[in-house]
């Protein structure tokens, strides 16, 4: 009975974030019975996130469910999930940065995503450079690219000048947002919660309002046997850009991957995160951006 009446509490702490997000916003088409296969999240779980008056649409069998919103609920509850398998491999990557340099092959796979379209696909390709590189090519699934990335930096703690800013977004858990809440700083300041670029736009801002020479980062988290596409703050201290990224060691400490002394807030992830030089899709389709895998493995 104990367990029961905590599991509760916890979904219901859960979702209270979620509530703050105007319903205005969700896209409602993830039905209950997907639930379960896609984010772990069964029929009992769904009717309990109803009963707390999570946004959806129908009811019963038949209710829609906004796919961040399901996301969110399965990694804050711990549930089995693609994304949260592959978030428990940052922290092998960056324990082995700690040991020493190690070169990694990511190899990025394109999946057309409209299949049924007639002609050839296009596949545009982010290069280190900043531009595009078009594939021309009738296959709806290939490898596009690879990118071999030596690293050499160990992970290092931040100068002791950031721990105010950094302390500033303590409070901040990671929820997946819809798109129109991506870039409002307003929603951040006011729900403490929000997604990698989001609380990166937001740590810039607050470094450049203090002072700092602050930029916004996109690249990759590199890590075996599969990177992520990510954001990250980086600001300038003593001529050296440092990259720092408070929401995500507290959100693999919420997902229970980690614990403080894994990935404290004031440790920066450098080696971890390889920057690239646009905040542009990796792998565009016709212009739409494409599914991409980007898988990975150490090499000698």
């Amino acid at each position: 009975m104990v367990d029961e009446l905590d599991r509760v509490d916890r979904v219901a702490r859960v979702v209270a974030p979620l509530l703050r997000i105007p319903a205005e916003h969700r896209r409602y088409h993830v039905t209950s019975a997907a639930a379960g296969p896609i984010h772990g999240v069964d029929a009992d779980l769904c009717q309990r996130l109803i009963d707390l008056g999570l946004p959806h649409v129908g009811t019963g069998a038949d209710a829609l469910f906004d796919e961040n919103d399901l996301a969110s609920v399965a990694l804050h509850l711990r549930l089995r999930s693609v994304r949260r398998f592959t978030m428990g491999f940052w922290l092998e990557s960056l324990a082995r940065l700690r040991r020493g340099p190690v070169r990694y092959r990511v190899t990025a796979r394109a999946s057309c995503p409209a299949p049924w379209h007639d002609g050839p696909c296009r596949y545009d390709v982010l290069g280190a450079d900043g531009e595009y590189r078009a594939v021309h090519t009738d296959q709806r699934r290939m490898t596009v690219a690879e990118l071999e990335v030596d690293v050499a930096t160990k992970p290092f703690p931040v100068p002791r000048d950031l721990h105010g800013l950094i302390a500033e977004f303590a409070d901040v858990d990671f929820y997946l947002l819809p798109f129109p809440l991506a870039d409002d700083l307003e929603f951040l300041r006011t729900a403490r919660i929000g997604t990698c670029p989001l609380v990166a736009r937001a740590l810039v801002a607050e470094a450049t309002r203090r002072g700092f020479a602050a930029r916004t980062a996109y690249g990759l988290i590199v890590s075996a046997p599969y990177s992520q596409a990510h954001c990250w703050a980086e600001i300038a201290v003593d001529g050296q850009w440092v990259a720092v990224d408070p929401l995500m060691p507290r959100a693999l400490q919420s997902f229970g991957l980690c614990d403080e002394t894994q990935w404290p807030a004031t440790l920066s992830p450098a080696g971890l995160y390889h920057r690239l030089d646009a905040a542009r899709p990796l792998v565009t389709h016709h212009g739409a951006e494409c599914p991409t895998s980007l898988t990975t493995q150490a090499v000698p």
